[in-house]
């Protein structure tokens, strides 16, 4: 059973001397189990980032949207399309848009109102009643999304490994170029607002976007959490990234949070923190040697055929024929 948060400050005060410890630690007014607070967040923004542990690795499901198709007034020299019946479900920078003379990988730039949308690239003809094609190719990561665990992106719908991350040259060169698809969908990481509040999210962008006829999909990918703290609200289990409560606990051993919290309380106190600094880098280093499994390497010889060897293969007069 992990320790809680409170009982993480009070192991580390008992095994300092700091007496009495304490019995309370988020929203006491002791300078001391404040400072113990901060410093215990600090360490586990440094653990979460150090290094993959196993407790941090999530994965992460796509299941394209359908696109939306619709009709609308154009008008050449203008990035503005007028008449669509409804622009519901479309939202600015997620969705591209495509139809007669729109050029391609055409984005929305902004939705005015319930019969327009603005694009980031204008139409060259003018005309009424076009059809238009709306895929969205862009979908945010979670929220605690840290980075990718490399080659873990999938389509799982066709058994297929998705190209990427692409660079930003090479996703110019697939939207823009001559050649704009082709047998394998790509994938990159990029970074969009989030409407009138301005809050910046990365998203995953597909390419070539979901067309009418793809049907449903789903794509996989695994990657690393920047949330290390657990918590139970209404009997489910929730995580988050940092120390908000007394009954918290966090993914990280016991030992690695106790001596790590000494450690760095003892440094910031301006002492000889030289024992505690040794007694944490132990405690971290066998955490992480037992974090994950390991293959074993087996050093003798094969025991299933070779296919090709001197063994099978003579040294001369081969046959003709």
């Amino acid at each position: 059973m992990a320790l809680t948060l409170l009982q993480i400050v009070a192991q580390a005060q008992a095994e300092l001397g700091l007496f009495p410890v304490a019995t309370s630690v988020v929203g006491n007014t002791d300078t001391t189990v404040q400072q113990m607070l901060a410093l215990l967040n600090a360490l586990g923004r440094d653990l979460v980032t150090e290094r993959d542990w196993a407790a941090q690795q999530r994965t992460g499901i796509i299941n394209p949207d359908a696109p939306i198709v619709t009709t609308g007034d154009l008008v050449a020299g203008s990035p503005v399309i007028t008449n669509i019946p409804s622009t519901a479900g479309l939202a600015p920078a997620y969705f591209l848009c495509t139809g007669q003379t729109i050029p391609a990988a055409a984005r929305i730039l902004s939705v005015g109102g319930a019969t327009s949308v603005t694009l980031d690239s204008e139409a060259t003809t003018t005309a009424t009643g076009v059809q238009l094609t709306f895929p969205k190719d862009r979908y945010d990561l979670p929220s605690d999304f840290g980075h990718f665990i490399n080659q873990t992106q999938w389509d799982r719908t066709n058994h297929w490994q998705l190209n990427g991350p692409m660079s930003p040259q090479e996703d110019e060169w697939v939207r823009s170029g001559i050649v704009t698809t082709g047998p394998r969908r790509r994938f990159r990481i990029t970074s969009v607002y989030g409407g009138a509040s301005a809050t910046l999210n990365r998203a995953f962008e597909i390419w070539p976007a979901p067309a009418t006829t793809d049907g449903a999909s789903t794509l996989s990918y695994e990657y690393v959490s920047l949330s290390w703290v657990r918590y139970i609200s209404v009997g489910v289990a929730f995580i988050k990234a940092s120390f908000t409560a007394d009954t918290d606990v966090c993914i990280f051993p016991d030992d690695v949070m106790v001596t790590g919290l000494k450690r760095r309380f003892w440094a910031a106190k301006g002492f000889d923190y030289q024992d505690y600094d040794m007694e944490f880098q132990r405690a971290k280093q066998k955490a992480i040697s037992q974090d994950t499994g390991a293959r074993t390497l087996d050093m003798r010889r094969r025991k299933w055929p070779v296919f090709v060897s001197p063994g099978n293969i003579q040294d001369g007069n081969f046959p003709s024929s």
